[in-house]
């Protein structure tokens, strides 16, 4: 049978065993983050066996990411680490995180336009409002970049996207505008072409 001290070593590794589930589930086992954790090749084979048409939308989604410019880090293993998130809410909760410049992935945009679960926000033609905005679950985007190994949600300033801001043209400008209208209306090139002539 068991001695005292077995039993002991047992509580100790089944106590180790759910610390340690615990961690992995938050994203802090052993320093790792979560998505360390993924084993893409096992991960994407079980997807196609459990949820084809999710496995399906994910080949959709990795087609169109390789056809854009912007390298996407790992992009298989990103599919499967947002699988695990509402990536509409961590849209909403990123613009409310940081209005001036929130930090979108561009993986997430693709998933919004291809995947079936997200089909209620291309049903309103992706009108959103801050309202939403401001609804939106603030504790999983921590979750979501806790889990990719980062302390906090990373902030960027407006200089470093690729957001422009459009503002209204002031007094001067429409002056100039009309005068460049004006221009094309009234100049004739022709009158350039003065020739002289030296008899």
């Amino acid at each position: 049978g068991l001695t005292n001290a077995d039993l002991v070593g047992i509580d100790a590794a089944a106590k180790e065993y759910f610390e340690q589930r615990k961690a992995m589930a938050d994203g802090t086992w052993e320093g790792y983050a979560s998505i360390d954790l993924i084993d893409e090749e096992i991960a994407w084979e079980n997807l196609n066996l459990t949820d084809p048409l999710q496995f399906e939308e994910c080949e959709e989604v990795l087609e169109e990411m390789e056809d854009d410019d912007r390298p996407i880090y790992m992009p298989e293993k990103m599919l499967l680490y947002d699988l695990n998130f509402n990536v509409s809410n961590l849209f909403l909760a990123a613009c409310n995180h940081n209005p001036e410049a929130p930090v979108v992935l561009p993986q997430w945009l693709y998933q919004i336009e291809v995947y079936t679960r997200y089909k209620h926000v291309r049903d309103v033609g992706f009108k959103i409002d801050w309202a939403e905005a401001e609804r939106a679950d603030m504790s999983e985007l921590e979750r979501y970049w806790k889990g990719l190994g980062y302390d906090a949600v990373p902030v960027r300033s407006p200089q470093d996207t690729n957001m422009i801001k459009v503002e209204p043209p002031d007094e001067d400008d429409i002056q100039i505008s009309h005068m460049q209208e004006w221009l094309k209306e009234v100049y004739d090139p022709e009158f350039d072409e003065v020739f002289f002539d030296d008899d």
